[in-house]
């Protein structure tokens, strides 16, 4: 073999085995798939005539929406059991429903056909809490992202 062949065979040699060194420390990052989650849980009464939970704790809960699509009566509702001074505080007790009750957060009737809506903050303790509702004939829909 000549010096010439022979130094192109070393040195194909040597970069290939570079290449392969280099080829081997990559990151290898597979694609991550997109959530085929189309929308909210969606939660509907036909009428809460007494006190009783709406939705129940998810800890993971990302976004709460809880509309009175009735157009006759107000709907209370109440979290439960939230840290009282954020998330390291005591649980609150529980708190019923009521109108114009201390805690509770009246949610107004349908006007104009526009549904109205509660949602607490996203950063809030409440949002993974438990919510009840109260009204005599109103319907309810919650919408939860999970």
């Amino acid at each position: 073999m000549k010096i010439r062949e022979s130094f192109t065979f070393v040195f194909g040699l040597l970069f290939g085995a570079a290449l392969l060194t280099a080829l081997g420390s990559l990151e290898v990052r597979h694609a991550k798939g997109q959530s085929t989650f189309a929308g909210p849980n969606v939660y509907a009464y036909t009428a809460v005539t007494t006190a009783q939970v709406i939705i129940g704790a998810n800890p993971t809960r990302h976004a709460l929406q809880i509309c009175n699509p009735g157009a006759a009566n107000i709907l209370w509702i109440a979290p439960q059991n939230v840290p009282i001074g954020g998330n390291t505080g005591a649980l609150t007790a529980l708190i019923v429903p009521s109108a114009n009750g201390a805690g509770t957060v009246g949610v107004p009737v349908t006007a104009a056909g526009t549904v109205p809506c509660f949602a607490p903050p996203v950063n809030a303790p409440s949002i993974g809490a438990s919510w009840s509702g109260f009204s005599t004939t109103t319907p309810v829909t919650v919408y939860e992202w999970p």
